[in-house]
């Protein structure tokens, strides 16, 4: 084992969307012993940030964001260095956030560190709690930069409102789920699978010697690559179904078990 990725809410956090005390340990220990930790979110950079500081991730610690539409890392005062980046075209990406707010779904556009949302509803009040992170309010039509990705987010109760967006989508972009509610949004040919192979090639790491955890359907593209997939007790019948083994869950510190399990193999 060479190199481990590992997905964020879920996987590595609690369902209080914190690290315990025994995930930052497993951590520390997994790179005193020489493996590499890679953290593989849908979230935007500004919203790993405290993560990352909390793991000690900094530079040259490199990290998968915004569903793979971006790897880069960040220096102990939080100065972001990004190594690839895959951007949705500003029209086609103001094009999907009115066919969004037409359905009456909540839209977060998130470029570098920074994530913008048009308004501040509840959907947005309830991510911004998860994460830890507050968004800027500004409108799509003022933003004048390309995001790497959209997250359209719906009522837990109201799932069939995705539906329609994701099959009216332009051509060149992807709709993948993180939660039964959300829809991450990039450009076509990016998962964190594909910016996980990136990481690797650049260090000269194999598949064989990579594990992957995470709880997710958005997750399935790092199974699919790594040697060995991790699978949460937590995550759905079809996460766990493809996954080489299953772990304890997040709230019973399953990344923490199974880190130490492969440090001692």
């Amino acid at each position: 084992m060479r190199l481990v990725a590992v997905d964020l809410d879920g996987t590595l956090l609690n369902s209080s969307h914190k690290l315990s005390q025994a995930t930052i340990e497993a951590v520390a220990h997994t790179r005193t012993a020489g493996v590499e930790v890679v953290l593989a979110s849908s979230r935007g950079v500004g919203c790993m940030r405290t993560i990352v500081r909390q793991l000690r991730l900094f530079d040259p610690a490199e990290f998968i964001s915004a569903q793979g539409a971006l790897t880069g890392s960040l220096d102990e005062v939080g100065v972001l260095r990004v190594f690839d980046a895959s951007r949705i075209p500003l029209t086609t990406a103001r094009q999907v956030a009115a066919l969004a707010e037409c359905a009456g779904l909540s839209v977060g556009w998130y470029c570098g560190s920074d994530w913008f949302v048009p308004r501040l509803d509840e959907a947005v009040e309830r991510e911004s709690a998860a994460v830890g992170h507050r968004p800027v309010v500004r409108h799509p039509a003022d933003i004048k930069r390309q995001p790497e990705k959209l997250l359209l987010m719906g009522s837990p109760d109201r799932l069939y409102e995705l539906d329609p967006i994701a099959e009216a989508l332009p051509d060149g972009l992807t709709a993948q789920s993180s939660l039964p509610h959300y829809l991450e949004i990039t450009r076509s040919g990016v998962d964190k699978g594909t910016a996980l192979a990136r990481i690797c090639r650049v260090r000269g790491i194999d598949a064989a010697d990579v594990v992957a955890i995470g709880d997710g359907p958005n997750d399935l593209a790092l199974f699919d690559f790594a040697g060995i997939s991790i699978a949460m007790a937590n995550a759905p019948e079809s996460v766990r179904a493809k996954a080489s083994m299953v772990t304890y869950s997040n709230d019973d510190d399953g990344v923490a078990a199974v880190l130490e399990i492969l440090i001692r193999a």
